[in-house]
Parts: C-alpha cells; sequence; structure tokens
C-alpha cells in the first residue's frame, strides 16, 4: 500500500496519527512517499527543518526511512526495491525535491502550487523539460 504526502501535509495531526497506528500494529505492507520541497500552499515548510527533521520524526515514529533525492531516478527505484523486502515496519520514503524543477519559471516558486498552465505557457514547459538532460 503507498502513499502519497506533501511535507506541508505533515503539519497535520492526522498524518502523525495514522503514522503512530500504522507502526503500533506492525503494518509492514505500507509505504508512504513524502515529499520534501520545502513549500506549502502558502509559504514555506519551515516546522521540520529548524530542530527536527522530517525523517527523523517518521523514525521517532518507528518507521523504517529511506531518503533520496526525489529528482534522481536510480535512487527512487532502489529504494522502491527495498520496500518490497518484508520488514517488521512501515517505511517511509522522504524525497527531497525542488518544486517545479526543469521549468525556470516554475522552479521553486511557489506561486505555483495553485497556478494553472496555458497553452503557450506548456509549449514553454515542453521545451524547457526537453532540453534538460536525463
Amino acid at each position: 500500500v503507498f502513499v502519497l504526502l506533501g511535507d506541508g501535509e505533515c503539519n497535520e495531526g492526522s498524518v502523525w496519527e495514522a503514522a503512530a497506528l500504522a507502526s503500533e500494529l506492525d503494518v509492514s505492507n505500507l509505504v508512504a512517499i513524502v515529499d520534501q520541497n520545502h513549500l506549502r500552499n502558502d509559504g514555506l515548510t519551515t516546522t521540520y527543518e529548524h530542530r527536527i527533521k522530517l525523517a527523523k520524526l517518521w523514525e521517532a515514529f518507528g518507521w523504517n526511512v529511506l531518503e533520496v533525492d526525489g529528482h534522481n531516478h536510480d535512487q527512487i527505484r532502489d529504494a522502491l526495491a527495498d520496500v518490497t523486502t518484508p520488514t517488521d515496519a512501515p517505511t517511509a520514503i522522504v524525497a527531497q525535491t525542488i518544486k517545479g524543477k526543469g521549468i525556470p519559471f516554475m522552479e521553486a516558486n511557489n506561486d505555483w502550487h495553485h497556478n494553472r498552465i496555458t497553452a503557450s505557457l506548456y509549449e514553454e514547459c515542453i521545451t524547457a523539460l526537453e532540453s534538460v538532460n536525463v
């Protein structure tokens, strides 16, 4: 079972209630993939950066934790392969990302959290992404 979360979403108590319960019940077939891009709909996500690291918080809740570069396909593939190995606890994959990576006017720009792409902007995005070496 896979769950996709954003780091801003992890400010919600319901996330931690579910995380605690999953660990307590040894739900070992649960994988949370957490996109840590340091932005949420209203600005920077600074809740888990000063004293508490987000990955360490998942560990404190009893989860196995893997940290990856969320833009590195090999690291993501390896982490997903690791979660197919049976464990005694749920697993969190914390993926460090940059919002809008690869598109200059979107990259690390939180204005694009709720924005829309017009037809002309779509063409600009495709051109930018095609020029990225993968």
